[in-house]
């Protein structure tokens, strides 16, 4: 693709994207809860099973709060994965309204047969460098990590409710988190959570920078 091309394609998005918003905001009367979440994960190693958990309001007029869905996502390999599904519903028909998000996952140490666990902390000094037992007291971790992979609710729910009660854990949709991997507390990734699409890492970027040096170019010519 030419220079003048490329430009064009890059501010036809722009606009598209702009008009998109407009046309969102001209029907968003009477609002309705996001029924759809885009997540990308970056781990710097492979892990067996991530797991989306919802976090905050309720659903509909039920109100409610801690913590209201889990979804398991599949695996996660290392470097950028993305995944998208659907909000699930409540007793009313309607997607569940929540505030913030967690991202557990279910992995294994090269140093330890047992399973272990990462979680997400929008605050990453809340995990960083501290062993497992001592962020999350009174949780076995092998126990823990398992039932991120079963959904095994006895197990699963107290310890995401015990997460969601911590003030360095859960992100709002739209911020980025730390992994954070035990045992022992080592950043192992990030994480985005999001009601819109998430683009591909520097493909923003690349674009505009691909308009701005045919800028610079056409100012060269002239």
């Amino acid at each position: 693709m030419d220079h003048e091309s490329l430009r064009r394609t890059c501010l036809a998005a722009t606009v598209a994207v702009a008009w998109t918003a407009s046309a969102d905001n001209a029907q968003a009367s009477p609002p309705t809860a996001p029924s759809r979440v885009y997540l990308q994960s970056e781990y710097r190693q492979t892990v067996n099973i991530v797991r989306f958990v919802g976090i905050g309001l309720g659903s509909g007029s039920s109100g409610g709060g801690g913590v209201l869905f889990t979804i398991g996502l599949g695996s996660g390999a290392q470097g950028i994965n993305n995944y998208a599904f659907d909000v699930p519903t409540g007793s009313d028909g309607q997607p569940i309204v929540f505030e913030t998000y967690g991202i557990f996952a279910k992995r294994y140490n090269s140093s330890s047969a047992s399973p272990s666990v990462s979680a997400s902390f929008v605050d990453p000094v809340g995990g960083l460098n501290l062993p497992f037992e001592t962020v999350f007291q009174g949780f076995d971790e092998t126990a823990v990590a398992n039932s991120i992979e079963s959904g095994d609710p006895a197990v699963l729910l107290p310890f995401a409710n015990y997460y969601a009660s911590l003030g360095t854990t859960s992100a709002a949709m739209g911020t980025a988190a730390s992994s954070i991997g035990f045992s022992n507390g080592t950043l192992d990734g990030t994480v985005l959570a999001s009601f819109t699409v998430i683009p591909e890492p520097g493909s923003v970027t690349v674009c505009l920078g691909a308009v701005g040096l045919v800028g610079f170019l056409r100012r060269r010519a002239g």
